[in-house]
């Protein structure tokens, strides 16, 4: 099991990617 931690990064971290796509592209 992941901790709760874990999926609040990973989300934040799509969010910063896509982000950074809607930016450039």
């Amino acid at each position: 099991m992941r901790p709760f931690i874990t999926d609040i990064v990973y989300i934040e971290k799509n969010k910063t990617i896509q982000n950074k796509w809607m930016i450039t592209g």
